[in-house]
């Protein structure tokens, strides 16, 4: 795997190397430069949790980053929306095959077919919906920081007149940023308050990530790795109304809480959420998929369960 940028990193192992020798080989020879300025590593290894930071915070140098630098995880935030979604179902707050007109203000101003997605299908990529919707485009005031202000009012304007291709005969697994936009906007809206409000007290807090949020505080801006693309510091994306979608900032110290909590869910509803979620529901290409989470099964090899992420100017798996 290449590191074209900053870089958050959450692996599970089990092997007869130390790790931290493992790491050092990988990561010390390719970080630290203008291409790969740094890389954040959490690891597992036989029930303990381990970290090591590569590099330096910016392409060209300054400080070291480590357990608690800050940087964009990007689509990873599908799988906390997914955890998300799997407690309210759990919490009878939501069934996970309602459908959109029960959540939608004026269901009625909206198409049937958006009216009939059911929040499984958002969170399994099956409500045939496309990858981004067709007017962001027109929201796009810097290129650098693409949805910034693509708002709710867009997001409904979009939906209301969406119509699903004409040769589309059955709905198949589309992997859909909009969808897990939507799915987050929807899960907000039912429970009455922001999407990283409501992700930081059914999610985050109880699984101890406090350093895991969407704006960021004063102290975390300092401890925030710049993205990098092409050897160039870039612009973090600021994710406006498709939040549940790419929009979460952590730091691989909260991240391998995160993964501990993946590989033993804690005994609580929450824990029974995180099974729900990562349980495999559908096909999405060669994988299967949960809500959310996905998994792999190599020839030969043991199946994985995994999510990956990128933003601007930065990669996180």
């Amino acid at each position: 795997m290449k590191l074209l940028c900053s870089a958050l990193i959450a692996l599970a192992a089990v092997t007869w190397q130390a790790p931290a020798d493992i790491l050092a080989s990988l990561f010390s020879p390719s970080t630290g430069k203008p291409q790969r300025p740094s890389a954040a590593i959490g690891y597992i290894v036989n029930g303990a949790a381990g970290m090591q930071a590569f590099g330096t915070m910016t392409a060209s140098g300054g400080a070291a980053p480590d357990a608690n630098t800050v940087y964009e995880i990007g689509s990873i935030t599908k799988g906390l929306t997914g955890i998300l979604l799997a407690d309210m179902a759990l919490a009878g707050d939501v069934s996970l095959h309602d459908p959109l007109e029960k959540f939608l203000p004026e269901p009625a101003r909206f198409p049937e077919t958006i009216q009939r997605i059911t929040l499984l299908q958002l969170a399994t990529h099956m409500s045939g919906l496309p990858r981004l919707p067709a007017n962001l485009m027109f929201t796009v005031k810097d290129p650098a920081n693409p949805y910034a202000h693509y708002g709710v009012a867009e997001l409904e304007t979009f939906l209301r007149g969406y119509a699903p291709p004409p040769d589309r005969a059955a709905i198949t697994a589309e992997y859909s940023n909009l969808g897990f936009g939507l799915l987050g906007h929807v899960l907000s809206l039912k429970a009455g308050m922001p999407y990283e409000a409501l992700l930081k007290q059914r999610v985050l807090v109880p699984l101890g990530m406090r350093d895991t949020s969407i704006a960021l505080s004063a102290d975390q801006l300092k401890r925030l790795a710049p993205g990098h693309a092409r050897g160039v510091a870039v612009s973090n994306w600021d994710i406006n109304a498709l939040s549940g979608a790419g929009a979460v900032r952590s730091t691989i110290a909260d991240m391998t809480r995160l993964l501990q909590a993946l590989m033993h869910p804690p005994d609580s509803r929450l824990g029974k959420a995180i099974r729900l979620a990562l349980e495999p529901r559908g096909d999405l290409g060669a994988s299967k998929i949960g809500l959310a989470w996905i998994t792999t099964t190599p020839p030969g090899a043991a199946a994985f369960t995994w999510h990956n992420g990128g933003t601007g100017g930065y990669r996180s798996f």
